[in-house]
């Protein structure tokens, strides 16, 4: 009987080891702030650090960076964003819920990390998408600050 409830309670301590060990990356990534311009990005789902990249929802960084929603498209079908800036600055982005490739004008970009949908909102790289609007992007990784420059 003794056995058992060791047995037992080594499970639960390895399960709930592996339940820690697997939010740990969430919370390392808590606290990103983004500047956009030196004005504080925020947005209703906070940044969070996906395989050494920042992500954010795709609109907060568009309407950052100066992308009004009439020229954001999500289809919801496809599961695609595209962007398009318009007549007088022609930049087109393209990109797609768990693909490693991104268009960008008429080029194919590969992204270290695919867009994903979590919390109902599709997640973006922010360093990929602003410099795909001509912006400059550094990380301090001991303030976990995000400085976007356009």
């Amino acid at each position: 009987m003794r056995k058992v409830k060791s047995k037992q309670l080594l499970i639960v301590a390895i399960m709930l080891a592996i339940f820690i060990a697997a939010s740990l990356p969430a919370y390392a990534a808590g606290g990103v702030t983004v500047y956009v311009n030196g004005k504080q990005l925020v947005a209703d789902v906070p940044a969070v650090i996906t395989n050494g990249r920042t992500m954010l929802p795709f609109r907060a960084v568009f309407n950052a960076l100066g992308v009004s929603d009439d020229r954001i498209v999500w289809n919801e079908k496809s599961k695609t964003v595209e962007v398009n800036r318009g007549v007088r600055d022609a930049t087109y982005i393209f990109l797609s819920i768990g693909g490693t490739g991104a268009v960008v004008g008429d080029e194919l970009i590969m992204l270290d990390v695919a867009p994903y949908i979590s919390n109902s909102r599709t997640l973006v790289p922010l360093r990929f998408v602003a410099e795909s609007l001509g912006a400059d992007v550094d990380w301090n990784p001991n303030t976990k600050v995000v400085t976007v420059t356009k």
